[in-house]
């Protein structure tokens, strides 16, 4: 995770999520820097619904005040679903 970290401040974020995306899933279900890491890489990447769905879980999985309050205003908002027609 420290290396996806460092790689999307010194190259970009979808190198940086696919570091991310080789940690067994298993691994970081419970695992609340990863998932804040997860919502700023896909936040970066313009993927909001997914980025708003990761900061959730981080949010979640946070037992610091200070922490969710922090991740609450980074989270961003969910793009209203398309409608066709």
């Amino acid at each position: 995770m420290d290396r996806a970290a460092a790689v999307a401040e010194a190259r970009d974020a979808a190198t940086a999520w696919s570091l991310l995306q080789m940690i067994p899933a298993k691994a970081v279900t419970s695992y609340q820097p990863y998932w804040a890491l997860a919502a700023h890489l896909l936040k970066r990447m313009g993927q909001t619904a997914q980025s708003a769905d990761a900061c959730v879980r981080a949010i979640g999985l946070g037992e610091d005040p200070a922490l969710r309050q922090f991740l609450t205003a980074q989270m961003p908002a969910k793009p209203e679903p398309q409608h066709c027609g």
